[in-house]
C-alpha cells in the first residue's frame, strides 16, 4: 500500500441470529501489539481506506463485527493474515 492511496478493504460476516451488523476497522503499525479505529459503524462490508498511516513493514488490519441492538456483544473479528507494507513512495 502507498501514502496517500486508497486502498479498498472488503471482507464478509454473518451474525448468527440473522441481526444486522455494524462494523469498525482498525489498524496495527506494530504487529498487533496496538490497535487504532480507522473507520467504525460501518454499515457495509468495504470500506475506501485514505492510507494515512506511517510507512512500515507490521501493519495489520482487522475488522470487528457487532449488532448495533447489542453493542456489547461482538459477533466476530478478523484480521489479516500477516503484516503488510505501507509504502511513502511507489515500488520499483
Amino acid at each position: 500500500m502507498l501514502v496517500g492511496t486508497i486502498a479498498k478493504l472488503c471482507w464478509s460476516a454473518d451474525d448468527p441470529d440473522g441481526l444486522r451488523l455494524e462494523y469498525e476497522v482498525q489498524l496495527s503499525t506494530n504487529n498487533g501489539m496496538t490497535w487504532k479505529t480507522i473507520a467504525r459503524d460501518l454499515d457495509r462490508n468495504c470500506y475506501n481506506w485514505l492510507v494515512d498511516a506511517p510507512p512500515g513493514f507490521h501493519n495489520l488490519v482487522k475488522v470487528i463485527a457487532q449488532s448495533p441492538n447489542d453493542p456489547w456483544r461482538v459477533t466476530g473479528k478478523d484480521q489479516s493474515d500477516g503484516p503488510f507494507i505501507i509504502w511513502d513512495y511507489p515500488e520499483r
